[in-house]
Parts: structure tokens; C-alpha cells; sequence
């Protein structure tokens, strides 16, 4: 930030009173939610006035039939008033005086813009273009608003508006974006969330101090914290409000965290980065006015495996009763075993004994990725991280030693051996690399400016089947290995995910949703050889409903009896749904105090 710059915030403590609890019904037509997703708002949809008189929030009704806006309620006379002007809007905040509404808006594809509005109603002024969404949106007394970023660090932009300007960079080795900032009282300093991962539930709080940008670690698992005129670092963890003394010039905790709130909605643990947020529905005004929707984290979706024949006729797979998994598996080259990943919350790497029908564990922290077996059954390869992007490791079957084998600032995913074992190939920022044992070398293989994915070497070695969107819509393709002389086009109408028949005969992939939403199983009779010959695509069966899709990564792979798939499908249960009401706690300060004391 520019020099001379300060923020500050009220330190004056909050009055007496009675705690009181109230809730308010927002109608099925106006429910909180964020635009364009389902019931569980990814970002804070929910601002309250300084003064504690006024609530905002986004709402998009059920049937989409208007887009989403943001709504206002004073409290005082319960009146509700859709704000003018404010038509795709997201992620409200209001500023310090009360007399504003900041809100995002998306534009168009890669293109996003920062508006305020008056609260007394008048015309919304666009006050910065982002190539982003923010992650976060904080209004400081000083005339700067300050930006969270999925992937990025802090920006700041003044409030009468000009192009954002950085504060912060993250660290792409061990975190994925700088998100929900706020400031601290006292000078040049705010608190931020950072996640560590593309997806989970980890999530840490820091402090950043300016203009030099040392950064401090404030709390392990949580995130979205503000400091309160009450003396309380408030943060969430996993659902739950939780609030420790704080000292915002010593940067640091006085007493351990309690919990003061339970099951706040919050976005966490969701399997995308960018809903993924770690933001919370929770908005506190300077007079202790505390507002807040609940929901809990994303809750997890259980997923069974299926056996699909080629006719279409399913069955769960034979003792495989784990509730929380990935459809990321393969089976061993000898048909015996099958790896598989645990669903985002914990990322662990397992095998599942065909016969014998049990489980053993790989791995003991981090997330792993598309793991995939060595030709001779005895080295599994996969994406892995603790912290930052996904890279290839190796792991021996017999519990030995892992092997970094790529590093970098990019997710490296989706590997898969060539039939010698002597290379991988797999994905990184869209592209085809090739990893080489003999040296230990990374090359690209596939560099283009079209999106590439699901790439899997035949089993002679010969040919590499991949998707690509270079044709505007994603289709399968083949291309000569190693020279990339030929290169053929397998799919026709679209198609994601190829695989090939144990002997190479065929090439399977499935096909983009139809009318329905259903996709099918393709098929393709092929001839790899020097020339690769291939038939028309015939489909198989349509997808079971609700058939798990992952992208880039194949989402199922073949039995080793050559006649069935084994996919997941997500097991229907009650949805979640839309928050319709707030909960409210008047002089929530007091109540603070006595669950948190600061000892002034």
C-alpha cells in the first residue's frame, strides 16, 4: 500500500444491556444465496450497517428466473427493498460512514467489476475492472477497499474507485490465494485466510504487516477473521464461530480460542478452489449487533461404485462399503488390488483387495490425486500435496520410500505409464508433459493453446489418447508416440475421458450430456499398429444417473474382466436447502465477553 496510508477501526468498547435473539424469514423468493450456485453460498452474501440498523444481502430466487440482486432490510420497521441497480450482484459489504453498498458483479467470461451503490438509493458507479472474482471484500475507514483473491495475494482499490493495486503475493509453493482480508486498529496491518490446498477443509489465519509485508501466523485451522472493538480475534473453524483475545499491535493471541457460535454456514470442504473459500455467513456491526446464517460446512456426499456391463445393467461393486470415496482408482496390473482415494476431507491414498475385500491405508496426511499402478504392479505414481499445487510422486507398493519426482508452481496431475515404464505422461496448466525416468527430465509433449486432458498411452506403446478442446468443444484424439507425426480424431460430436481396452482393440470415452443432462459410453474399434485405423463410435449405454464426472482427471476405469466399468455415482439424499432465515444477537458483545473474557 502507498505510503502514509492507515487504517483504524473503533477500539471504544461496547455498552451494556440484554443479550436478545431474533430471527428473520427472508421468503423462498428471497433466499440467501450466491449467484449462479447451488443453495450454499461460496462467498459472504451478508453485510450488516455500522450502526446495526440495516442488513444486506444477495438472493437469487429457486426457478432462476430473475438473476441474482442484492436486498436490503432496516431493522427498524422490518421494510425489505430490492436495490436498484445492483442486477448479477455478489458479496456486499457497506462502508464505514454507512452511507454505501460495495458489491462484485460478473461482466462476462474472465471478467468481473467492483460497483457501489448509495444506500439511500441513486445510480451504481463502477469503481474497478478485476480479471477475477474477489475473494473477500473489506471497506477500511481510510477510503481503501481492500480485495481477496482465489489464487492471488491482497489488492487494495480507493474507494472512489481505480485499478487495483497489490499488497500481497502469495506463495504458490505452499498456499493457493490471499482471501478475506480486514484490518486491524493500529497502523498498516490486516488479517487474511489463506488454503494451503486446491480443496479439504485446512485453512489458516495471518497477519501481514506494511509496507514490508512480514507475515505472522496467527491460527491453524480457521478462517474469515476480524478483529472486534471488544478486543476479540473472531474467526471460524470448520462451521463454528470461534473468538480469542487479541493483541493487534504484538500481533498475536492472548488466550487460546473458545467457541461462541455453532454450525455457521461456511465454504469449506468443498472439491473446487474456488468454492472453496473458507468464507462464512457471519456479519458483526460496531454496536454489537451479530447476524449470521446457518449451515455448516459443505456436507459430504456419499458416492458408491458401480460395476456397469455394456449393456448398461449395474451392480455396487463387490465389497467395496466406503461411503466417502473418489471415483480417482485403477485396478493393479494383475487384477487384484484397486487404489482409491477418500473423498476432498481427507485425500488419503488407499488399496482395496479384490478377494479379500479390505482396506489399507497410504497415506497419512495430505491430498492425493489420479493415482496410477507401474506396468509391473510394483510402484504406484500420483499427485500429491500437504500445501500449494499437486506434484508426481512415487511410491513402492511394499511401503518403501517416496520419491519426488516434479516440483514447480503448477498442479501436476492425471500421470499415466507408458507400457515400457519408462515415462509418464500427465497434465500440467492444460498441457501434455512427459516425465522420463532415465534422467529424471520433465518435457512437454502437448504445448498448444487449446485445453488438453484425460491423456493415456495404448498398449503397444504407440499412440496417446488425450481431450481437447482446440475445436471449441472438447473431442478425443490420438497421437503418435513419441513423434506426434499422426494425429487422429477418434470422437465425433464431442467426448471426455478416453480409455482403452485392455488388448487395444477399442478406445472408450464418454459422450457430452444430452437433452436429458444423461451422457453414454462410446465406443470405438481401433487398430493401433504403425497406422492407427478406427471405426465409427457406437454407444454402449448412457451413464448411470448421477454418474461422478471429474475433469481432467478419468472418473472410472475398467474391470480387469474386460466386460465391466467401475464409475461412482453420487447417492441421492436430501438436498440442501435454501437459507431462508438469519439469526440475530443484540449486544452479542456482552455475550462475547462472558464466554471470552479480555480482561479489561
Amino acid at each position: 500500500m502507498v505510503a502514509g496510508r492507515q487504517w483504524t477501526r473503533s477500539t471504544v468498547a461496547p455498552g451494556g444491556g440484554p443479550v436478545v435473539r431474533s430471527q428473520i424469514d427472508l421468503t423462498a423468493e428471497r433466499p440467501l444465496r450466491s449467484p449462479g450456485k447451488g443453495n450454499h453460498p461460496v462467498s459472504t452474501e451478508l453485510a450488516v450497517s455500522p450502526d446495526g440498523g440495516l442488513l444486506v444481502w444477495t438472493s437469487r430466487p429457486d426457478d432462476g428466473s430473475t438473476p441474482s440482486a442484492l436486498h436490503m432490510r432496516r431493522l427498524d420497521t422490518g421494510e425489505v427493498t430490492r436495490i436498484q441497480g445492483t442486477e448479477g450482484a455478489f458479496q456486499p459489504f457497506i462502508s464505514p460512514d454507512g452511507r454505501w453498498i460495495g458489491f462484485s458483479v460478473r461482466e462476462g467470461v474472465g471478467k468481473y467489476g467492483l460497483r457501489r451503490v448509495p444506500i439511500e438509493g441513486g445510480l451504481a458507479a463502477d469503481l474497478a475492472e478485476l480479471p477475477w472474482p474477489p475473494s473477500g471484500a473489506s471497506w477500511e475507514a481510510d477510503g481503501t477497499i481492500l480485495l481477496g483473491s482465489e489464487v492471488g495475494g491482497i489488492r487494495w482499490v480507493p474507494a472512489e474507485g481505480g485499478a487495483p493495486r497489490e499488497l500481497t503475493t502469495a506463495n504458490r509453493t505452499r498456499e493457493f490465494g490471499h482471501r478475506l482480508p480486514s484490518a486491524l486498529p493500529g497502523g498498516r496491518s490486516f488479517v487474511f485466510t489463506t488454503i494451503p490446498a486446491l480443496f479439504g477443509v485446512r485453512a489458516r489465519i495471518e497477519a501481514v504487516s506494511l509496507p514490508g509485508g512480514e507475515r505472522k501466523l496467527l491460527v491453524e485451522d480457521g478462517a474469515d477473521a476480524r478483529y472486534l472493538a471488544t478486543g476479540h480475534l473472531v474467526f471460524v473453524r470448520r462451521g463454528v464461530v470461534m473468538a480469542a483475545p487479541f493483541d493487534p499491535e504484538r500481533l498475536e493471541l492472548t488466550a487460546p480460542p473458545v467457541p461462541v457460535v455453532q454450525a455457521i454456514s461456511q465454504a469449506l470442504n468443498a472439491g473446487d478452489s474456488g468454492d472453496n473459500s473458507g468464507a462464512a455467513q457471519i456479519a458483526v456491526s460496531e454496536t454489537g449487533l451479530l447476524a449470521y446464517a446457518s449451515g455448516g460446512i459443505y456436507p459430504d456426499t456419499p458416492i458408491e461404485l458401480l460395476l456397469v456391463d455394456e449393456g448398461g445393467r449395474t451392480e455396487p461393486l463387490p465389497g467395496f462399503d466406503k461411503p466417502l470415496v473418489s471415483p480417482q482408482l485403477q485396478f493393479s496390473p494383475d487384477g487384484r488390488q484397486m487404489v482409491f482415494i477418500e473423498q476432498a476431507r481427507s485425500g488419503l491414498l488407499w488399496l482395496f483387495d479384490v478377494e479379500r475385500h479390505t482396506y489399507q491405508v497410504l497415506s497419512d496426511r495430505g491430498i492425493a490425486s489420479s493415482p496410477r499402478w507401474s506396468p509391473d504392479g510394483t510402484r504406484l505414481v500420483f499427485g500429491w500435496t500437504e500445501a500449494g499445487p499437486f506434484h508426481l510422486w512415487l511410491r513402492p507398493t511394499d511401503r518403501g520410500n517416496w520419491q519426488q519426482l516434479t516440483s514447480g508452481e503448477q498442479n501436476d496431475i492425471a500421470p499415466f505409464w507408458s507400457p515400457d515404464g519408462r515415462v509418464l505422461a500427465f497434465l500440467r496448466g492444460g498441457d501434455v508433459f512427459l516425465y522420463r525416468f532415465e534422467d529424471k527430465q520433465v518435457l512437454p509433449f502437448l504445448t498448444t493453446k487449446a485445453e488438453e486432458g484425460y491423456s493415456e498411452f495404448s498398449p503397444d506403446g504407440r499412440w496417446l489418447a488425450y481431450a481437447s478442446n482446440e475445436t471449441g468443444r472438447s473431442e478425443i484424439h490420438v497421437t503418435s508416440f513419441p513423434d506426434r507425426e499422426r494425429t487422429r480424431t477418434v470422437s465425433d460430436g464431442g467426448g471426455s475421458a478416453p480409455a482403452w481396452s485392455h488388448d487395444g482393440s477399442r478406445l472408450f470415452y464418454y459422450s457430452p450430456p444430452s437433452a436429458d443432462g444423461r451422457h453414454s459410453m462410446m465406443a470405438v474399434a481401433v487398430r493401433p499398429g504403425a497406422e492407427l485405423s478406427r471405426g465409427r463410435p457406437a454407444a454402449l449405454f448412457r451413464l448411470p444417473d448421477r454418474f461422478v464426472s471429474l475433469s481432467p482427471v478419468r472418473s472410472y476405469d475398467l474391470h480387469p474382466d474386460g466386460r465391466h466399468f467401475v464409475m461412482g455415482r453420487y447417492v441421492e439424499g436430501e438436498p440442501e436447502p435454501p437459507i431462508t432465515r438469519l439469526e440475530l444477537v443484540h449486544n452479542w458483545f456482552a455475550e462475547l465477553e462472558r464466554l471470552c473474557p479480555t480482561g479489561r
